[in-house]
C-alpha cells in the first residue's frame, strides 16, 4: 500500500503529519535509501526481472493442478511453459525464452550422449538430471531459489528426482511433507500476514481516528479562550457606571429616608 501511495500521493487515510514523517523517512533512512537502490539496481540489471503470467496464483499451486490434470510428475520446463508463456505464445521477456532453449539444448545434447551410449533411442533422461540442467540454465541459485520454480525450489538439490512428489532437505535426505502440505503450510503463513497486516491497518487507523480527536479538542479548547476572553471584554466595556448602580425600573429611592417603625 506503501508503495503506491509513494508513486500516487498521500491517501486520505493518512494524515497530513503522518505522510511528512513517511517522506522524511523515505528520504533520508539510510537503510531504506540502501534497499531501495538495490532494487533499482536489480530492476536494471541485464539479468532481467521475474517476471510470469500466474499473476497472484503460486507456481505450487499451477504445480499441483498441472500435476493432478496430468497424472504424472512435471518437469521445470512444463511449469514454466505455462507461467511464463502468454496466451498469444511469445515469452514475458529475454530471460525466460533464453533459459527455456538453453534447457532443452542442454537435454538435447545429454539425451544424444544417452542414444550413443545404449544405442536402443528408448532410455530418456531422468528426472535428477533434468532438475540439475534446469537449475543450470536458470543461473543458479540466488537467495536459495532457482528462477522459474518459486516455493518449488527446495526440490532441485541434490539427490532429488522429483520436481512436484516429495521435498528433500539440503543433504539429499527425503522428509515426509508432500506438496500439499507445503501449501498448507505456506496458506497459514499467508493467513497470519494477513491478520498482523489487519492488526497494522487497525492501529493506524486508531491512530489517525486520535489525532483527528486531539485536533478537534485544540479547536474546541481554542474556541472555548476565545468566548472567555470576549465576554471579558464585554463585561469590562458595558454601559454601567459605578457612580450609578443598578435599581429596580418601580423602585422607589425616597422610600429608603422612612423608618419602617416611623408612624405614618
Amino acid at each position: 500500500m506503501l508503495t503506491k501511495a509513494r508513486k500516487k500521493g498521500r491517501p486520505k487515510w493518512i494524515s497530513v503529519d503522518a505522510w511528512t514523517g513517511l517522506e522524511t523517512y523515505w528520504k533520508t533512512n539510510p537503510n531504506f535509501l540502501k534497499s531501495s537502490n538495490q532494487n533499482k539496481a536489480n530492476r536494471a540489471s541485464t539479468k532481467g526481472g521475474a517476471v510470469h503470467t500466474s499473476g497472484r496464483k503460486a507456481h505450487i499451486d499451477v504445480a499441483l493442478e498441472l500435476s493432478n490434470n496430468l497424472q504424472r510428475d512435471l518437469d521445470p520446463d512444463e511449469l514454466f511453459i505455462y507461467t511464463h508463456k502468454r496466451k498469444t505464445g511469445e515469452w514475458v521477456d529475454s530471460r525466460s525464452k533464453a533459459t527455456y532453449e538453453s534447457f532443452k539444448k542442454k537435454v538435447s545434447t545429454v539425451q544424444a550422449q544417452i542414444d550413443e551410449t545404449t544405442g536402443d533411442g528408448v532410455q530418456e533422461v531422468d528426472g535428477g538430471t533434468k532438475l540439475r540442467l534446469w537449475t543450470e540454465s536458470a543461473g543458479g541459485r540466488t537467495r536459495g531459489r532457482v528462477y522459474g520454480t518459486a516455493d518449488l525450489s527446495v526440490n532441485l538439490r541434490r539427490g532429488c528426482t522429483s520436481f512436484t512428489q516429495k521435498s528433500r532437505d539440503h543433504h539429499g535426505s527425503m522428509y515426509e511433507m508432500s506438496l500439499e502440505a507445503e501449501r498448507a503450510a505456506r496458506v497459514r503463513a499467508e493467513e497470519k500476514a494477513a491478520i498482523a497486516e489487519k492488526k497494522a491497518d487497525d492501529a493506524l487507523a486508531q491512530s489517525q481516528m486520535a489525532i483527528d480527536l486531539n485536533k478537534q479538542m485544540m479547536i474546541e479548547i481554542a474556541e472555548f479562550k476565545k468566548f472567555v476572553m470576549e465576554r471579558d471584554r464585554r463585561s469590562g466595556n458595558g454601559s454601567c457606571s459605578a457612580t450609578q448602580p443598578l435599581s429596580h425600573p418601580h423602585y422607589d429611592d425616597n422610600l429608603d429616608d422612612h423608618s419602617l417603625h416611623s408612624d405614618s
